[in-house]
């Protein structure tokens, strides 16, 4: 008696033991199945280490949003009003890859501040570029310098020509760019008789149109060039 006894625990110990070693071996439905030959791209990124986003690698990628893929346009001035003006005006990514850096060179000027902005179309056709339409104004703010807190997205300012007729400046704007709503791509350049005086709606009282240049794209280029 006492040896079939045995011989029962034995057969119930190792019962118990098959079953545990079951429950083990039974999959997790907690824990997404890993099957390599399944989809090998879904199970990647688990050994992917994702690291935070420096401050600086953001102020690169903002860049690349604003200028991925334009490197510059040169702009040529064509006289307008019966003027002599001509010149070229090169909008770039400045230093900084965040503003835009726009170099003027121009000739032809009465001495003084003349107007200077962008305007909506890029239609220079009109002998007083009346159809390059109004001022670049795509969240439909007040006219105002540049420097000031609500003002066209195309109010540049004022440039200054020396006293024989010349500009050659270099300026920076932030709110500008070559992608998205403030694109100034297809636009154009448009330089007035008087000075801009920053109050006066819609133009601030600047007066002729005497110079008149399309803004349109010099060539491609690509965005790992802006993260050199």
């Amino acid at each position: 008696m006492r040896k079939n006894t045995t011989q029962h625990a034995a057969i119930l110990f190792i019962l118990l033991a098959a079953l545990t070693a079951c429950d083990n071996n039974a999959p997790n439905p907690d824990q997404p199945e890993f099957n390599p030959g399944k989809d090998t791209k879904q199970n990647e990124h688990r050994d992917i280490e994702h690291k935070p986003v420096t401050e600086n690698q953001a102020t690169q990628s903002e860049g690349v949003a604003k200028f991925a893929l334009i490197e510059s346009s040169t702009v040529e001035m064509e006289a307008k009003s019966g003027s002599s003006v001509s010149g070229t005006i090169i909008f770039s990514p400045g230093p900084d890859k965040e503003s835009m850096q726009v170099k003027v060179k121009l000739s032809g000027l009465e001495p003084g501040k003349h107007g200077f902005h962008i305007h909506e179309s890029d239609d220079c056709s009109a002998d007083d570029a009346s159809s390059a339409g109004g001022h670049f104004n795509p969240f439909n703010a007040e006219h105002g310098a540049p420097s000031s807190e609500r003002h066209h997205l195309g109010d540049m300012g004022n440039i200054e020509a020396n006293a024989q007729g010349h500009v050659n400046t270099t300026l920076m704007f932030a709110d500008m760019s070559f992608s998205g709503p403030n694109s100034i791509l297809q636009r154009s350049v448009v330089v007035h008789a008087e000075p801009d005086d920053y109050t006066s709606a819609p133009a601030g009282d600047a007066g002729k149109r005497i110079a008149c240049g399309e803004i349109v794209q010099d060539r491609e280029t690509f965005a790992d060039d802006l993260l050199d």
